[in-house]
């Protein structure tokens, strides 16, 4: 068949998400010190350009809002989409894992889980991504005593997860899995550098819908319980950046702007929290199809929408975000901030494990 030339306005389209997604990428460079390596900066520009394709997952029995549960090992695949030479964070890698049948426990996730305010980088044996010491998974890592595969990605958006090869690190032996997906594909943080770039109400960013971010979410969590039944999964909102309708350490920006950041940030948060539900509804159904007593579903919302007085318009000691530090990403979280999220982490999972470890043991 011969292929049908793009028209005028098509090419036009493309040209101009490409040059939006290179001035998006060149802003952020600006604003978080050039923490980005190369690899990151192709993942961050292929999120943010319209014309790339992403996996849209056909609806099954396990994926569906209305279907029933798939128990069996079966995963769904991409559909067959257009490649780019764009590499994955833990494709590039193939090491031998020391865990067949799964880490202890596996990160999926943006920035707000790789990065922290320090210069020194940790190995991190399956992922190109850049990862700093202190960030808050290492530090629930740590305080569990679960050794970790972290796949989390300053870029990375929910739909990156189908190209990381998930069931290489989540497994049957897999104890818990911390997924924070969502702040990218809301465009949280690049509306944020946009807004406050300039003075004045600047241009309202493209983004996904609130509702595909959910649907996406949905997907990616059914999936993990897929791979692992016995692990328990637990999703971390984004910490308020900004409140109020004006905030000192943001001079450029409006009401209007300092509104729909939140608002953005507040979608975020509630696509998390509403997949997680409708995640634990599948897990809950999935185990009672097994035979299994159900009293606890294995997977847990911690949302953040709640915590006030902690944003970038909050003194210098109380903020849990980073503005003009000598190191560590702009309107990311400080030392305070990933101690805050590791440590509402930690809780819950010590307050559900005992209560999961002795249901899911009967799977």
């Amino acid at each position: 068949m011969q292929r049908k030339d793009l028209s005028h306005t098509q090419r036009m389209g493309i040209v101009a998400g490409t040059l939006a997604a290179t001035l998006i990428l060149a802003i952020s460079q600006l604003a978080t010190g050039g923490l980005f390596t190369s690899h990151e900066e192709a993942i961050i520009a292929s999120t943010q350009n319209p014309q790339v394709a992403t996996h849209q997952p056909t609806p099954t029995a396990h994926n569906s809002e209305k279907g029933t549960p798939d128990t069996s090992t079966a995963k769904k695949r991409p559909k067959k989409t257009a490649t780019t030479k764009t590499a994955t964070p833990s494709g590039e890698i193939e090491l031998p894992t020391p865990y067949p049948d799964g880490y202890p426990m596996v990160v999926f996730g943006d920035s707000t889980m790789s990065l922290a305010p320090t210069k020194k980088q940790v190995k991190n044996p399956v992922s190109k991504c850049k990862h700093y010491e202190g960030a808050w998974p290492q530090l629930v890592s740590a305080k569990l005593e679960l050794p970790m595969a972290d796949l989390s990605c300053a870029g990375a958006r929910s739909g990156l997860y189908w190209k990381l090869n998930a069931k290489k690190y989540v497994g049957p032996t897999t104890r818990l899995v911390l997924l924070s997906f969502g702040s990218n594909d809301l465009s949280v943080q690049n509306q944020l550098v946009s807004d406050n770039a300039f003075p004045g109400t600047g241009p309202y960013l493209p983004h996904a819908e609130q509702s595909e971010v959910e649907q996406d979410l949905v997907e990616v969590l059914q999936d993990i319980r897929a791979l692992a039944p016995k692990a328990m999964i637990v999703t971390a909102g984004y910490l308020p950046l900004v409140e109020g309708v004006a905030c000192k350490n943001l001079p450029n920006m409006t009401p209007l702007e300092m509104k729909r950041v939140e608002d953005l940030r507040r979608k975020a948060d509630e696509s998390l929290t509403n997949a997680t539900a409708r995640t634990a509804e599948y897990s809950t159904e999935m185990m009672r199809n097994r035979g299994v007593e159900v009293d606890s579903s294995g997977v847990f919302n911690i949302p953040f929408s709640g915590v006030t007085g902690h944003t970038l318009c909050a003194a210098d000691p109380d903020r849990f975000i980073l503005n003009h530090e000598n190191v560590g990403a702009r309107y990311h979280y400080t030392v305070p901030g990933l101690q805050y999220v590791a440590k509402a982490v930690v809780e819950r999972y010590q307050a559900e494990a005992k209560l999961w470890e002795k249901q899911s043991a009967k799977l």
